[in-house]
């Protein structure tokens, strides 16, 4: 694997993108919707913080589900969104990231 990523950066890059936007990103969106939450609408920075938190937490996480439920999505700017949800993760990290049997913590 490592020849084929040094011999070929520039398509195996975009392999990894195509593979994480199909397992990941778009499961997300598709979990999102489902639930009433349309983002297409949204600019750059929200599909960008949902392709993050889709990697960091799983399929099907609910957390911006979670955040949004204080305000409405669709009225709120994108910086509300973002702001809401980063600050759920931080607030819940040690909960989220940091709980066995992730790192053996106890």
């Amino acid at each position: 694997m490592e020849k084929i990523a040094s011999e070929h950066k520039e398509d195996f890059a975009h392999e990894q993108y195509l593979f994480i936007k199909k397992t990941h990103y778009e499961v997300q969106l598709g979990f999102l919707d489902k639930k009433g939450i349309n983002i297409k609408h949204k600019r750059a920075a929200i599909h960008d913080m949902i392709w993050s938190t889709s990697v960091q937490y799983g399929l099907y996480t609910d957390i911006i589900i979670k955040v949004t439920k204080e305000f409405s999505f669709e009225n709120a700017t994108d910086a509300q969104i973002i702001t809401a949800v980063q600050d759920y993760k931080y607030a819940h990290v040690e909960k989220n990231l940091l709980a066995p049997p992730l790192f053996g913590l106890g």
